[in-house]
C-alpha cells in the first residue's frame, strides 16, 4: 500500500518530470526525451485470463506528481515495483482507455517511496470511465491497494 509521501525530506529526494503526464495523455512531446515518472499503482497481468489485451498485461497508473493516467507494459518487459521511480525510454498512445503501451523503461534505483502528490486522474482526456479515474483517486488518497 502507498501513502503520500509525508517527509519532506523523501519528497524532496524524488524528482519527477513535472507535467509530463498531461503532455503524454494529449500526445504533446515532454520537455525531456526520457520523462521521470512514479508507478503509484500497479495490476499484474493473469497468464489464463480470457481477454489478450487487457487481462494478460501488467497495467500501471503513472504520475509526475501532479496527475496519474494508465499505462501498459508490453508483453515481454519486467514490471516495475509499485511506488519505484521508472525512466520512459519507449512509448506509444495506446488505444486501450486512452493510455499508454510502455514498450521499455529503466529503473536507477531499486529504492520505492511514498506516493508523491497526491496527483490527481486527467479527466479532459479519456483514462477510461470517470468511474475508473474515482476509483484510482479513492485508492491513491487512502492508501488502499487497487484492484
Amino acid at each position: 500500500m502507498l501513502k503520500p509521501a509525508s517527509a519532506a525530506g523523501q519528497q524532496a529526494a524524488v524528482k519527477l518530470t513535472a507535467g509530463c503526464i498531461r503532455r503524454l495523455a494529449e500526445g504533446v512531446p515532454c520537455a525531456t526525451l526520457a520523462p521521470l515518472v512514479q508507478v503509484v499503482a500497479k495490476r499484474v497481468g493473469r497468464d489464463n485470463a480470457q481477454d489478450e489485451f487487457a487481462d494478460r498485461r501488467t497495467t500501471l497508473s503513472i504520475s509526475d506528481g501532479q496527475h496519474f493516467m494508465l499505462a501498459i507494459l508490453s508483453p515481454d518487459i519486467q514490471d516495475p515495483a509499485e511506488g519505484s521511480i521508472i525512466q520512459l525510454l519507449e512509448w506509444k498512445r495506446g488505444a486501450y482507455e486512452g493510455g499508454l503501451t510502455l514498450n521499455d523503461w529503466d529503473q536507477s534505483s531499486a529504492q520505492v517511496f511514498d506516493v508523491v502528490g497526491p496527483p490527481v486522474g486527467i479527466h479532459t482526456i479519456s483514462l477510461g470511465t470517470p468511474d475508473r479515474v474515482e476509483k484510482v483517486e479513492q485508492a491513491l488518497a487512502c492508501g488502499c491497494e487497487l484492484l
